[in-house]
């Protein structure tokens, strides 16, 4: 896995150092979503929002993979709780897993 420009096409060249291995649990096709989804929230978030800790976030559908990316993120920056309410009542399973109710 690695994040760089022109990361759809069959051949990248890219600096190694933003290159991860793929962990044997995950397939290729698996391990291909990962960036996408945490780029796009880091991008709406971290480079287009200017997250700073202690600020409040909605993460609207946070049960969806970049939801879920989303959620990640905001913990990063200091928040323990980020979802839109009525997505909450869909995610009670996933929300107790990560401890938050």
């Amino acid at each position: 896995m690695a994040l760089c420009p022109g990361s759809y096409a069959e051949l990248v060249v890219f600096d190694h150092r933003l290159a991860v291995p793929i962990p044997e649990r995950l397939s290729w096709e698996e391990a291909a979503t990962i960036p996408v989804s945490y780029n796009t929230e880091h991008n709406a978030l971290v480079t287009n929002a200017r997250l700073k800790p202690g600020e409040s976030v909605l993460i609207n559908a946070a049960s969806s993979g970049v939801g879920v990316a989303g959620v990640q993120i905001a913990r990063l920056f200091g928040r323990s709780r980020s979802w839109e309410p009525g997505v909450l009542l869909r995610s009670s399973r996933l929300s107790r897993s990560w401890g938050w109710m």
